[in-house]
């Protein structure tokens, strides 16, 4: 019998939507999960999306997740405040097969962007409020960059 797929996800934050999902995942055992947050965070303001979000997290889960110790102790502002050294070694230590990031606009998401491009495994990026501007409607920087250099633009 073959082992189950390896998934790394990697936010900034606990997001209620994406804990649900992780949690029906989780259940259903087809994949094994590992969960990595920059911050937990009950509420901030997005920048992406351009007003407060209080996150109702639902805080009873049983999938393996860990907020990074050493960004977990600064609080949610920008780019640099999620960076973490905790992160590469974690990533090591699960191997993943598929690296999950949620946006990339902050450097937790670059760290597991490097990593698994080192070591050459799977990455799925998504994003949403750090893709595109709230007022042009075209995509930022990072996103400009990323979809230049891997995606052949957009």
């Amino acid at each position: 019998m073959s082992r189950r797929p390896k998934i790394a996800f990697i936010f900034t934050h606990q997001i209620q939507y994406f804990t649900n999902v992780l949690q029906a995942l989780h259940d259903r055992g087809h994949v094994e999960i590992a969960v990595f947050y920059a911050h937990h965070t009950t509420g901030f303001k997005d920048r992406g999306f351009g007003r407060t979000i209080a996150w109702d997290n639902c805080l009873n889960t049983t999938f393996p997740a860990k907020v990074l110790a050493d960004s977990g102790k600064r609080p949610f502002h920008g780019f640099a405040s999620s960076f973490s050294t905790d992160l590469w070694r974690e990533l090591n230590a699960f191997e993943p097969d598929v690296v999950h990031l949620n946006g990339f606009a902050a450097a937790v998401q670059w760290v597991a962007w490097l990593w698994a491009r080192a070591k050459h495994r799977l990455l799925v990026a998504r994003g949403d409020g750090d893709t595109l501007s709230p007022t042009t409607g075209r995509l930022k920087p990072a996103a400009q960059w990323l979809s230049r250099r891997f995606c052949g633009g957009l």
